[in-house]
Parts: C-alpha cells; structure tokens; sequence
C-alpha cells in the first residue's frame, strides 16, 4: 500500500482485508440503498437517525440464503443480540 496513512485512504487505496477507517466507512454511509418502498437513500440513514441514542445496531450482509451456512450464521447471530449475556 506504500506510505500512505491508513486514515487518509479512500476506498480504492482501502486493502478490502483491512478494517475500513473512519473517511471509508463515511464514504460506506454515503452510497445509495433502497428501502422498504422501494425509494433511494443513503446506507448511513439505517444508523444515523438515533446515533447517540443508546441504541445498538447490527447491519448484516449476507450474499444468500442458497448457502448452507447463511441461515444457521444468521440466525445464530438475531439469536445473540436478543439475549446478550
């Protein structure tokens, strides 16, 4: 990656291994999405609109539910947010 800061990378210079830095994951919040009508917004509005409410967010990406292991991870993972220990 050469001498460039990890907190000045965009997304392009961004190794996809890396944990993303604070200018990528504002880059993230800015790309388009549908919601559930069907409409254009941005990613960040899933998160953004009760930041510093206490609330906790969990945004899951699974490619498909034709693996075998997506709906086993998934649910696991609904299962653990609902009942933190």
């Amino acid at each position: 990656m050469g001498s460039t800061n990890n907190a000045e990378m965009t997304a392009e210079e961004h190794d996809q291994y890396d944990v993303p830095n604070a200018l990528i994951q504002h880059e993230a919040g800015e790309l388009s999405i549908l919601d559930e009508h069907g409409n254009k917004t941005a990613f960040n509005t899933l998160y953004a609109a009760t930041a510093g409410s206490g609330e906790r967010h969990v945004i899951v990406f699974i490619r498909h539910f034709y693996c075998g292991v997506s709906p086993v991870n998934t649910s696991t993972r609904f299962k653990a947010i609902s009942n933190p220990q």
